[in-house]
């Protein structure tokens, strides 16, 4: 696996658990994920 596919896979993973996170701790947080940067 290279470095490129690697940096993506863990980038799609972080994003995943913080918009899990964010929708959790907060309603008025949009379901796509928008809000805070």
């Amino acid at each position: 696996m290279n470095n490129g596919q690697s940096n993506a896979l863990l980038g799609a993973f972080l994003n995943t658990i913080f918009q899990v996170f964010n929708a959790g701790s907060s309603n008025t947080a949009s379901v796509d994920g928008g809000g805070v940067a």
